[in-house]
């Protein structure tokens, strides 16, 4: 019955652990599965260096010889877990894996066999350890024994004998195990008092007078020795530790640490609490580990950003509020940066910093209107000073584009930096005046020049020069009859000046030859090619619509807006012979002139 509740309980246990939770063991190479193949024996291990030389991260710690089991090896040897050799202490396949060891717990006069193992990190003081690890009485041990034991030091161990490590054990199994069928689990726990164990050792620490067998008289071997295998050997901490959380500023957002730094996982009570220093209760998912406090401090905002910034701005400049303060601290400003009203805004410290809000008021001047005295409208060509440089009411700033006398434009002025005024643009129109268009006609004998309609504004007053002479005359005509004492026998210049409602002035000239004949008409010409009376001049009429007829009544030329073009040839361009001709003039000012002119030829 004994043996039966034993194996039970090992069923048990191990379905307690595979449906355990998650956790880190801190044993290197728990299962003995790192080994260095070439080194593996066959046959039990003689020698303490052998056996080291075999495994990863395991040793004797004694002369005394554990044992390497393998399943790689011939089914021959006596080490192969499933050995076929007589040899054996009976077949056990490893718990997992393909490797697990083997030890003397028990021989007499106190010789012992012991494992040795590293972790992967130092045990702490005051954290609980779980130890375990499954062992299986080899068939054919004479004994069963107790004192499954462990034992950490902070250094490597060795001692030069396989006698009894005489020391207390750290954690110690007191009961016998018995089961030669399937694996028992041996449950220790272990809380350091100070910090630093990384090796341990497993075996037994107790003589033989401390040391409780049970015989089975139907074992095979005859030596008196309890032998026991071991497998998945695994120390893992009961204690959930974290890492320590600084101290955060109120407000700040508290996360948590979901998991412990050995794997557990659990829940927090409080709620974290942002506002004030809290302590916080984790409780693990596995009921077997201790519940575990962390403290975090709140500390209140107490730094003030600094910022310097231009508190006054124009109107609808844009301003960039810095997101980092002059002494390293980002944030957020809220509201928008608005460039047309005066608007209070708030830096809002990013959350890891123990910032205090900053508010600055920024003030929004309007723009003023830069004001001008200038003329709206310019005549050609007249001066005018540069455009001013500085407003009336003191802008000062440059005009675009450069003046223009000559053309109506369009000015903008923009102010200079510095200045909250708004542009302004000046449009400055240059008042073109017509200018006059001369003619000249006869009518009853006298000369006259006349601007023509529509080349003058209906407003405009009129000025007259005759050969630089001004005269007395106002008005879009003058008779040059009135003024022969101002005129030459050659060229003669007459200008007329108008000037129109808006006082822009505009000239015109006029060039006259032999004016002083007035509106005299021919009575003979002579084209002889000798400049003198070559052709019938009626210029002084200011060209007219002339024909010529024979003495027949037959029209031999024709020619409109007439000047002085007829040196005695026909329309078809043919020289007429000498004699009489009749004339018929028609003026544009629809007088008509008749009479003859005599043409003489020389041949």
């Amino acid at each position: 019955m004994k043996y039966a509740f034993t194996i039970f309980l090992f069923f048990v246990l191990g379905f307690a652990c595979t449906t355990g939770y998650s956790q880190i063991n801190l044993v290197r190479n728990p299962s003995f599965e790192l080994v260095n193949q070439p080194n593996l024996l066959c046959n039990f291990y003689q020698t303490s260096i052998s056996f080291d030389n075999a495994i990863v991260n395991w040793t004797t710690p004694t002369t005394g010889t554990s044992d390497i089991y393998h399943m790689s090896l011939n089914r021959q040897c006596v080490l192969h877990p499933l050995s076929t050799s007589n040899s054996n202490l009976g077949n056990r396949a490893p718990r997992t894996g393909d490797s697990m060891v083997g030890l003397l717990l028990y021989s007499p006069n106190s010789k012992r066999e012991y494992i040795q193992g590293e972790l992967n990190e130092p045990l702490q003081a005051g954290h609980r350890y779980s130890i375990t690890f499954y062992v299986s009485l080899a068939l054919k041990s004479q004994f069963a024994s107790n004192n499954f034991g462990v034992k950490f030091y902070d250094e490597y161990f060795f001692q030069n004998s396989n006698d009894v490590i005489d020391v207390v054990p750290d954690a110690n199994h007191p009961l016998i195990i018995t089961q030669r069928f399937g694996w028992v689990l041996v449950e220790l726990e272990y809380t350091p008092q100070t910090s630093g164990a990384n090796y341990f050792i497993i075996g037994n620490f107790f003589n033989d007078e401390q040391t409780l067998l049970e015989q089975d008289p139907t074992a095979e071997d005859e030596v008196m020795r309890a032998y026991y295998y071991i497998d998945d050997v695994a120390i893992t901490s009961k204690t959930a530790t974290f890492e320590v959380i600084d101290s955060l500023c109120q407000g700040t957002t508290i996360e948590l640490p979901k998991q412990s730094k050995e794997g557990y996982t659990g829940t927090w009570s409080p709620a974290p609490n942002n506002q004030e220093t809290t302590t916080y209760t984790f409780t693990a998912d596995d009921p077997t580990v201790d519940a575990a406090t962390l403290t975090i401090e709140i500390i209140k905002p107490y730094i003030e950003p600094l910022f310097t910034l231009t508190t006054t701005q124009c109107e609808g400049t844009i301003v960039a509020l810095p997101t980092t303060s002059e002494n390293g601290y980002t944030g957020t400003w809220s509201p928008e940066f608005n460039p047309t009203t005066t608007t209070t805004y708030t830096f809002t410290p990013d959350e890891g910093f123990c910032v205090l809000p900053k508010t600055i008021d920024i003030v929004i001047t309007p723009k003023i209107e830069p004001q001008f005295e200038l003329p709206i409208f310019i005549c050609p060509g007249e001066l005018l000073d540069e455009l001013p440089l500085v407003s009336a009411n003191g802008i000062a700033g440059t005009w675009t584009p450069a003046l223009n006398l000559q053309q109506t434009t369009t000015y903008t002025f923009t102010p200079l930096e510095g200045y909250c005024a708004h542009a302004a643009s000046v449009t400055i129109e240059v008042k073109h005046p017509k200018t006059p268009r001369l003619e000249y006609y006869c009518a009853k004998d006298q000369l006259y020049i006349e601007a023509q309609p529509n080349s003058f504004s209906p407003a405009s007053s009129f000025h007259w020069s005759i050969n630089q002479v001004e005269v007395e005359e106002n008005s879009p005509k003058v008779s040059l009859s009135t003024y022969r004492h101002l005129l030459r026998e050659d060229d003669n210049t007459v200008v007329l000046t108008t000037r129109d409602e808006y006082g822009c002035s505009a000239s015109t000239t006029l060039e006259l030859y032999g004016a002083k004949n007035l509106c005299f008409i021919p009575r003979g010409i002579s084209p002889q090619g000798d400049q003198l009376n070559d052709a019938f001049d009626l210029e002084n009429f200011g060209g007219v619509s002339l024909q010529l007829f024979n003495r027949y009544g037959q029209r031999v030329y024709h020619k409109k807006n007439y000047t002085k073009q007829w040196e005695g040839q026909s329309d078809g361009g043919k020289l007429l012979p000498s004699g009489t001709y009749f004339y018929h003039i028609l003026t544009a000012k629809n007088e008509e002139f008749t009479g003859w002119v005599q043409l003489m030829r020389e041949f």
